[in-house]
């Protein structure tokens, strides 16, 4: 049961994960990959993921993220498939994959 609640996991549910979560999940995801996936983000998951940042690499992220305009849908859902996997390795207690 708990596989295949990971299995239906979608990005925007990365919203509901505890600040010590979130920061797991960053360590393991590069910062290109990270843009890429938040610019359909919602703002509150875009928040709760900067929150989760020093003050300086967040304002970063934020611009960039901004510059990007509009990738195309494929890249940006193959950059949040790559971070729920990291997701995914993280909650099964697994080695993680980039």
């Amino acid at each position: 049961m708990i596989l295949a609640k990971m299995n239906s996991f979608v990005f925007e549910e990365l919203r509901k994960l505890d600040d010590l979560e979130i920061q797991s999940v960053l360590r393991d995801v590069d910062a290109a990959t990270l843009m890429l996936a938040l610019t359909t983000a919602s703002d509150e998951l875009m928040n709760r993921i900067l929150s989760n940042m020093g003050n300086r690499a967040a304002m970063l992220v934020r611009e960039e993220v901004a510059s990007l305009g509009s990738p195309p849908a494929g890249d940006v859902e193959k950059a949040q498939q790559t971070i729920l996997s990291v997701y995914r390795a993280f909650a099964s207690g697994g080695p993680t994959e980039r």
